[in-house]
């Protein structure tokens, strides 16, 4: 299964650590965030849209790997694709459910030359339990 990824996996610490996701009480070792730093991630959660609205990481966006894709490969434009696209110099995480569609995203990201393309390794559920997961607001 891992042979056929094209990208690296990164765990739900790490995860916390580079996104500043939390403070000390949720992390072995916190990060303290600089006043005007920018996100160091992207968090880019490629479940469907219904699953995304119960709940997802802060920050993130939503781009369905069911509907990403046009039939030649492209990504499909959308609010989010573009918000991808103003931030693809930053480390994008892909973050899905326990399926391939966060690794098969990945890999398509990777075709289309994104850089810094990494999976969250055993999908969203990791955070099911650390109170990480929030409702995103209606506009993204």
């Amino acid at each position: 299964e891992l042979k056929g990824e094209k990208c690296p996996r990164i765990s739900a610490e790490d995860l916390i650590e580079l996104g500043e996701l939390a403070g000390a009480a949720h992390s072995r070792s916190p990060t303290k965030k600089r006043q005007n730093s920018k996100p160091m991630i992207l968090i880019v959660d490629v479940r469907l849209y219904e699953d995304y609205r119960r709940g997802t990481l802060q920050g993130s966006i939503n781009i369905p790997f069911q509907t990403a894709f046009s039939p030649e490969g492209d990504l499909i434009l959308s609010a989010a694709v573009h918000v991808l696209n103003a931030r693809r110099s930053q480390v994008i995480v892909v973050v899905g459910s326990r399926g391939r569609n966060a690794a098969n995203f990945a890999n398509e990201l990777v075709r289309l030359c994104y850089a810094r393309v990494c999976v969250l390794h055993r999908g969203i559920d990791v955070f099911r339990t650390t109170g990480l997961i929030t409702v995103p607001p209606a506009d993204l």
